[in-house]
């Protein structure tokens, strides 16, 4: 039954295919294929990314003088010019190099209707200050004018800034200071026109916003080409800036704005102290000191001042005070006052005469690398760093039982009670403070510096302690728990370690200086990625990198950055003088990378250089 219908003659099909008419259409749709086909095989071999020469939709709108692309394919062959069809063109006779296209323009009748620009243009005006030249951007979401406009729940968007830049553009006189505070921007991204339409902002405040990342801040800076005549910035308010303060680097916080922007002279409110380290032909280094300076203060230290009579009493209340701070915090709730004040504020910055002893990294107090500030930069009432109102109101504790909540939350210690010499005590009378009778009116003023051990690190940390103390009232618990005065207040300051030599009795010592070298240092170019050739390093012939000098290559990308030679000379000179990485690289950068060149300039320099270019 199949082996039957198998035997049909095939010839029987193309029959039937000729008879509908289907075949020969077929056989011309063949011969169309197979001469496109061979109009493009004479053409040089392209590369293997065209898979198919088959004709586009484009090509069927083109004029009717123009080419298919096969012959266009074929024509290129054999070296014949055709006209350049360029789509989108209104005439063939465009046949030059395509044209950047124009900018966008933001107020365009395409882009923004007339009335929306109307009521943008009444902003602008609203918000323009001709005799300043400052105009004030903030709260743009939040204003009155824009209700037709805009709703106050949508975010800023970059053509809407681009539609305020081009109408600040045609201000008079030129726009100078401008304020883009409070506006939740997220990243400049939103406002990488302004260097377009306002290239001479001088003043520049981005307050308050939500930027977090450093790169958010690239699309107006200077390493772009942008924003290169800004003098002033504020990033007050900014979550990235805000992170780097209660983080205790606000040296790294600096660092990274300056990169971006290193014309600026203002930073958040603050001089932006630049140091020229510069050997110049012009500029020389003063001579060499002929002399030996002075040693020692022509005035005398002397001990603490405590009023005469109050010695024993003074001495008792803080060998107990700071026994139970110790030891058993929570007992201190009878001392305090049901009024009593407490607040702490930790000051991060490495003294002076500390930071040129070295006590930081010396080997002699391994421990002292261990202390972290974390946990001191917790609530602390810093007010030069504290900006925000209801911050420092949170700070400050009231109360017996906030007092103690907060005191049992910082670190442990241990006093030295028993080492005098580590303590200094001034004690006198206050009278007129409170409004009291005659007789409890009096106050005393008690202030102590010294130190203490840190737990669990044992590392050691300087303090300043100020506590004033009233009498204790017939009954009270203080007078029931053995104290004869209650406190008013207790205001404690922590800080980076320092000998107690500052306060020693007898005369005060000048930090030893090092005269510089006489030679006249020969300079040498900045070294390749490979070592110099007879470079000496500072500390010795040659140095391996420690362990811990490569961890900090590791977690410094401003180190780690830089070449391996390059690296050791910024390593060494910042170990020798104290100072960061970045203003070690600058002081380099100034000599020529002559290292003995680079510690003769810091020397000069050294009184004019800010806390910031030291490490803290």
């Amino acid at each position: 039954m199949f082996s039957a219908a198998s035997e049909r003659p095939r010839h029987t099909f193309a029959a039937a295919l000729r008879g509908a008419g289907l075949l020969e259409k077929d056989r011309e749709k063949n011969k169309d294929k197979d001469a496109r086909m061979a109009d493009a095989s004479g053409s040089t071999k392209r590369s293997s990314k065209v898979r198919s020469h088959k004709a586009r939709n484009t090509d069927n709108v083109k004029d009717p003088g123009t080419s298919s692309r096969a012959s266009l394919l074929a024509a290129k062959a054999r070296g014949t010019s055709l006209p350049v069809s360029i789509r989108g063109a209104a005439k063939l006779g465009i046949t030059t190099k395509l044209s950047r296209r124009p900018p966008h323009d933001p107020l365009s009748s395409s882009s923004v209707p007339s009335e929306t620009i109307s009521v943008w243009k009444d902003f602008v005006q609203k918000r323009w200050n001709p005799q300043a030249q400052f105009l004030n951007l903030e709260y743009i979401r939040k204003d009155e004018v824009l209700r037709p406009v805009r709703r106050e729940s949508s975010p800023l968007t970059t053509k809407e800034i681009s539609v305020l830049f081009k109408l600040a553009s045609q201000l008079q006189p030129e726009v100078q200071s401008l304020s883009l505070a409070n506006n939740e921007l997220t990243s400049t991204n939103t406002i990488h026109s302004l260097h377009h339409y306002l290239p001479g902002v001088r003043n520049l405040s981005l307050a308050n916003n939500k930027i977090w990342l450093w790169k958010e801040l690239d699309y107006i800076s200077a390493r772009k080409g942008k924003c290169l005549h800004l003098k002033e910035l504020v990033l007050n308010g900014n979550p990235m800036r805000e992170h780097e303060m209660t983080s205790a680097k606000m040296e790294r916080y600096k660092s990274e704005v300056l990169r971006r922007f290193p014309t600026l002279e203002l930073l958040d409110s603050e001089v932006v102290t630049k140091i020229t380290f510069d050997t110049s032909e012009s500029s020389t280094l003063p001579p060499p000191p002929t002399g030996q300076g002075p040693t020692s203060f022509p005035v005398q230290m002397n001990g603490g001042l405590i009023a005469p009579g109050m010695e024993g009493f003074v001495a008792d209340f803080l060998t107990k005070f700071f026994t139970l701070y110790d030891t058993a915090r929570s007992s201190l709730a009878e001392v305090y006052g049901p009024n009593a004040t407490f607040s702490f504020a930790a000051n991060t910055s490495i003294p002076p005469r500390a930071r040129i002893q070295g006590y930081h990294y010396s080997t002699a107090m391994p421990n002292q690398k261990k202390l972290e500030w974390s946990q001191w930069l917790t609530g602390s009432r810093n007010l030069s760093r504290l900006h925000n109102a209801q911050r420092a109101e949170q700070s400050l504790h009231t109360g017996t039982e906030d007092v103690i909540r907060k005191v049992l939350s910082l670190p442990g210690t241990k006093h030295d009670i028993a080492a005098v010499e580590k303590f200094v005590v001034d004690a006198w009378p206050v009278q007129g403070v409170l409004p009291a009778p005659a007789d409890a009116s009096t106050v005393l003023l008690i202030t102590v510096h010294g130190q203490f051990e840190e737990e669990p690190s044992h590392g050691i940390r300087s303090f300043d302690r100020t506590f004033i103390l009233a009498p204790s009232p017939e009954g009270s618990r203080a007078q029931m728990a053995g104290w004869a005065v209650l406190i008013l207040s207790d205001q404690l300051v922590v800080r980076a370690y320092s000998s107690h030599e500052a306060w020693t009795p007898g005369a005060i010592r000048m930090p030893p200086q090092e005269a510089p070298s006489t030679s006249t240092p020969t300079p040498v170019p900045p070294p390749a990625p490979q070592a110099a050739p007879g470079f000496q390093p500072l500390m010795g012939p040659g140095i391996l990198l420690q362990p811990e000098q490569q961890l900090r290559v590791a977690i410094d990308p401003v180190l780690g950055a830089l070449p391996e030679a390059q690296r050791v000379y910024v390593i060494e000179l910042s170990a020798r003088t104290g100072l960061t990485a970045t203003y070690s690289i600058q002081c380099l950068e100034g000599n020529g990378w002559d290292p003995q060149q680079a510690m003769a300039n810091f020397e000069a320099v050294r009184a004019q250089l800010p806390s910031e270019a030291f490490a803290s």
